[in-house]
C-alpha cells in the first residue's frame, strides 16, 4: 500500500465492488464476505468449489 489512507477495511469495500462488477450474485457475495443474507433461505448456497471459483478470478 501507497497510499496512509489504505487500510484492510478498504480492501473489503473494493473486493465488494469486484464481486459486484463481475456480476457475482448477492447470496454468493454474502457468503465470501462473511455477511448474514437476509432472504428465505433455500438450499444451502454456493458449495466450497464454487465459491473458490470466483475468488480465482482474482488470482495475480
Amino acid at each position: 500500500m501507497t497510499d496512509k489512507r489504505q487500510s484492510l477495511y478498504s480492501l473489503r469495500h473494493w473486493f465488494q465492488d469486484q464481486l459486484t462488477k463481475r456480476d457475482v450474485i448477492d447470496r454468493a457475495q454474502a457468503q465470501l464476505m462473511g455477511h448474514k443474507f437476509h432472504r428465505p433461505q433455500y438450499g444451502f448456497g454456493k458449495d466450497l468449489s464454487d465459491l473458490r471459483d470466483i475468488i480465482d478470478r482474482f488470482a495475480l
